[in-house]
C-alpha cells in the first residue's frame, strides 16, 4: 500500500490493527482486549474502553505468552 500511495502521490496513514478490531465494539461498556496470535505460544494484545463516543487506549500493544493472558482476564473484559 505504501508504494502504491507514493506512486500515486496520495497520503497514507498507519492504523493499529488491534485498535481497528476494538473499534468494532462501540456498543459495549466493558473493557475490550483485542488480541492476535504472534506464534510461538504468544499473543499481541491491547486494552481499550469506550468513553461515550471515544475509544480510549488503556495499554500499549503488548506481546505475552498465552499462559500469562490470565493476568489480564478479569470480570469486566471482552476478548476480540
Amino acid at each position: 500500500a505504501k508504494g502504491m500511495a507514493q506512486g500515486l502521490c496520495i497520503p497514507i496513514i498507519g492504523l493499529s490493527g488491534l485498535e481497528v478490531m476494538a473499534n468494532q465494539l462501540h456498543h459495549t461498556r466493558r473493557t475490550i482486549c483485542a488480541l492476535v496470535d504472534s506464534r510461538k505460544n504468544e499473543v499481541f494484545f491491547a486494552l481499550f474502553r469506550w468513553n461515550e463516543n471515544e475509544l480510549i487506549r488503556l495499554s500499549y500493544d503488548i506481546s505475552i505468552r498465552i499462559k500469562e493472558l490470565r493476568s489480564v482476564a478479569y470480570k469486566d473484559i471482552i476478548f476480540i
